[in-house]
């Protein structure tokens, strides 16, 4: 997304997902939301600990290969490479 504002689908993925009758204890177990802007600032928590709020602004690709997706959400670190084909 551009702006927070388009982050439509944040309220869906908190709110109700999680308490979904079928599926809601797969997804509180297993879903890391991580909403990211590539055009303001934009700080969120996807933790949700007390100093979990971070700056969530750049693209995927960027947050991928910086490691800083990994970082922001306590995963281990991946080496990525590229393939040229």
């Amino acid at each position: 997304m551009r702006l927070a504002c388009e982050l439509t689908y944040q309220n869906k993925l908190e709110m109700q997902l999680p308490y979904n009758l079928y599926f809601g204890d797969m997804v509180m177990q297993k879903l890391l939301y991580y909403p990211t802007v590539t055009r303001e600032k934009y700080k969120y928590n996807s933790l949700g600990t007390n100093d979990g709020l971070k700056m969530h602004q750049g693209r995927i690709a960027e947050l991928l290969t910086s490691n800083r997706l990994t970082d922001d959400l306590d995963l281990p670190k991946k080496t990525l490479q590229r393939t040229v084909l």
